[in-house]
């Protein structure tokens, strides 16, 4: 489930267009050279706070690029930490913070977080810059996983040590995958990286306790994620075996 301070868990709304799939066919997959290994070290706390709630949610760390004398990293997590269902954006947050392996804590700037327009789709992504440092970014594919395959969410427990749970594509569309397993004992699971075969394949959208996880694929945000994340579709198109 979405954790906050106050108020209801958030639901996200989202319709196919029309001429989404002809968008999608001429998308090639990209993902990282990086290990699974790396994807699942690429996954990060992440805590959106507000002047009424605070989120603690979790992201994936996708891309880094040189900006100055450091690094922009780029990450995903769930829009909903950022509007509402029906798409409408909350009041810019106080504080987004991320946290990196070594704990250290990076801000996020109002200007640095990137939204799709409307409820469509439920990824967001997050740019912050750093000095240069030892960070590894996930690989990931614009693929969607096929029903029945196996597939890991990642994030981290409620003791703050990480955590995965494993499970199996019930259903998969171009919209959503549900998975077959209840996601809610990762702490702050919204957000959280779903990584299959060739790395990392969607978001969680929805993790409320008792119920299978819903999970935006990446390949609905193509166009929105490679227009954020200059250098994306730059990256070997296969991971190092």
């Amino acid at each position: 489930m979405l954790r906050s301070s106050a108020g209801p868990a958030m639901r996200s709304s989202i319709a196919f267009p029309p001429l989404f799939l002809a968008v999608l066919l001429c998308a090639a997959p990209v993902s990282g050279a990086g290990s699974a290994a790396d994807d699942v070290r690429a996954v990060r706390p992440l805590r959106v706070v507000y002047d009424a709630r605070v989120f603690d949610a979790t992201c994936a760390l996708i891309h880094t690029e040189p900006s100055g004398d450091g690094l922009a990293l780029y990450f995903v997590t769930s829009a909903r930490l950022f509007k509402t269902a029906e798409g409408e954006r909350f009041r810019p947050a106080s504080v987004v913070q991320i946290t990196l392996e070594d704990g250290t804590g990076i801000a996020v700037r109002r200007e640095d977080v990137f939204l799709p327009t409307g409820n469509l789709v439920d990824i967001a992504v997050l740019r912050a810059e750093v000095p240069n440092t030892a960070v590894v970014a996930g690989s990931i594919t614009f693929d969607p996983p096929a029903p029945a395959s196996a597939f890991v969410i990642a994030g981290y427990g409620s003791d703050g040590a990480p955590a995965t749970i494993t499970g199996q594509v019930r259903f998969a569309s171009t919209r959503l995958v549900v998975g077959d397993r209840d996601a809610s004992p990762i702490a702050g699971c919204v957000g959280a990286p779903a990584l299959g075969d060739d790395g990392i394949f969607g978001v969680v959208s929805e993790c409320d306790a008792n119920r299978a996880a819903v999970i935006t694929p990446l390949s609905m945000a193509y166009a929105f994620i490679v227009r954020h994340v200059p250098g994306l579709v730059g990256q070997p198109m296969l991971r190092d075996q």
